[in-house]
């Protein structure tokens, strides 16, 4: 698994449920007691992000944090605010578009599903007053690492004076320029096309690095 997504904390993640697996009776008891106890702090990570965010937030995201936004959409209505979300496509694997456009909708979340490269003239016409997006990797300093167009909506964001939140799990003590960036196949790049492009090259960095001086504010699951 390492190898073939060297970017993510797969380590980490195996490390807490080994400890599960040390409690419990059964594999099957310390899944299922992982999972409940990961979901239970990951709505309270959305409860101190709906606390954080304005009366009527109107949040840009990209690509996918897992079905958090709608935990976050439920915590809000609990706190009588509205919301609105534009939700960029993630290309070329469009997660936004499949997973989180779809996930928003199909519980009748108020949502527009944008092009990536609206984003600047999103934030200029002050349609969007938040950035929220989750994080694959984080650091005790600050940085996160996050799906590739996440950096460049963090420069927006501080160009427009707009808070960029990151929902993050658990912060490494690690430097940000150790961790790999995974590189992914090229021709997911042309998959949505019906053209030949074998003799066409493309470059698809999986992650961006954004730094602690682009982030507002990291929302951790603890």
């Amino acid at each position: 698994f390492k190898r073939v997504r060297p970017t993510f904390a797969f380590e980490f993640l195996a490390e807490l449920v080994e400890e599960e697996v040390k409690k419990a009776k059964t594999i099957q008891e310390a899944v299922d007691n992982f999972i409940k106890g990961f979901d239970s702090l990951r709505r309270k990570r959305a409860r101190r992000l709906a606390q954080i965010l304005p009366p009527f937030p109107k949040i840009l995201t990209i690509c996918n944090v897992n079905g958090e936004l709608l935990y976050l959409y439920e915590e809000l209505k609990k706190l009588n605010k509205s919301c609105l979300f534009y939700v960029s496509e993630t290309r070329p694997y469009l997660q936004g578009t499949r997973l989180t456009f779809w996930e928003l909708r199909k519980n009748n979340i108020p949502a527009y599903l944008v092009c990536d490269n609206q984003a600047a003239k999103l934030m200029k016409e002050k349609k969007v007053n938040c950035v929220i997006t989750g994080a694959d990797r984080s650091t005790t300093k600050g940085d996160i690492i996050n799906k590739v167009g996440s950096y460049a909506l963090a420069k927006l964001a501080k160009y427009f004076n707009i808070p960029f939140y990151a929902l993050v799990q658990y912060p490494e003590d690690i430097d940000i320029k150790s961790i790999e960036i995974e590189e992914r196949p090229q021709e997911e790049v042309f998959m949505f096309l019906e053209e030949d492009f074998s003799e066409v090259e493309a470059v698809y960095p999986s992650f961006d690095v954004v730094e602690k001086c682009l982030v507002t504010q990291m929302i951790n699951i603890r």
